[in-house]
């Protein structure tokens, strides 16, 4: 027996997007057009095999897609299309909502590292690291950690009254590479060597390459990060935003846990 319905294999295309299988497609399809269809109806023209129709019919019905008259004989009618999508919504929040709450929860109980950056983008001239520059120190609103690996070049860009300033308005802490930095930078400095570095561990490659490559970093509250680099280009940087309590954090424990104070 032909179907009343010209086949449609775009309607089945579209059902299996939304999760169901070829015989629950070609099952709904018949009744979606039908609008109420019996048994022998679904049989005669879903091609779906006898033996599977009623275990078709029940997914169909647990789903939500139909529903069955409870007469005899019974008839299955299809839910109206807005019902289901409203329902499917709901239940597509829910689990999303579900699954971050546990992958959150996951990622704190197990101490895992938060993805490190959300964005970056580089400075590709010496005017622009110092406008931007500029603007991170007059931005920063809780906390600033500077990392000097060139005292020249820090020196040209933070004079003795702006380390000062920001040292009153700010939680500051001053890196140095060298022990003899600190003799120039009227502030409390603490030590970041070699031997420092290898003492916290492979764990921390990142600060090992920035500790080789820049001129100096300035980390500010916790969510960015300009690093200015010297390269044949001239004075290049790069900016990297973070979120917080990131990777940055277990950073920070793992520094300060080791580094000294340099007294001068």
């Amino acid at each position: 027996m032909n179907s009343p319905v010209e086949d449609d294999g775009e309607f089945l295309s579209k059902m299996r997007q939304l999760g169901l299988s070829e015989n629950e497609g070609k099952v709904y399809y018949i009744i979606f057009h039908l609008k109420s269809a019996s048994v022998k109806d679904i049989y005669a023209f879903s091609g779906v095999p006898r033996n599977k129709i009623y275990s078709v019919l029940a997914s169909l019905e647990t789903r939500g897609f139909v529903e069955n008259s409870g007469g005899k004989p019974v008839r299955y009618a299809a839910v109206d299309t807005k019902k289901i999508f409203d329902r499917l919504r709901a239940e597509s929040i829910n689990v999303y909502n579900t699954i971050e709450t546990y992958l959150n929860n996951f990622e704190r109980h197990n101490n895992i590292p938060d993805r490190m950056s959300l964005k970056s983008y580089e400075l590709s001239s010496g005017w622009v690291v110092e406008t931007h520059l500029q603007n991170l120190c007059s931005k920063s609103k809780e906390e600033m950690v500077i990392f000097v690996n060139d005292m020249e070049y820090f020196k040209n860009h933070f004079s003795d009254k702006a380390l000062k300033q920001l040292s009153r308005r700010l939680f500051l802490r001053v890196l140095v590479a060298d022990p003899v930095f600190a003799e120039q930078i009227p502030l409390p400095c603490y030590l970041l060597s070699q031997d420092i570095l290898k003492q916290i561990g492979t764990a921390d490659d990142f600060v090992q390459k920035i500790h080789s490559e820049n001129r100096i970093i300035c980390l500010s509250d916790r969510t960015e990060m300009l690093s200015i680099n010297m390269t044949e280009r001239g004075v290049t940087g790069t900016v990297i935003y973070f979120r917080k309590q990131t990777m940055f954090s277990l950073i920070y424990a793992a520094l300060f846990a080791h580094l000294t104070e340099v007294r001068k």
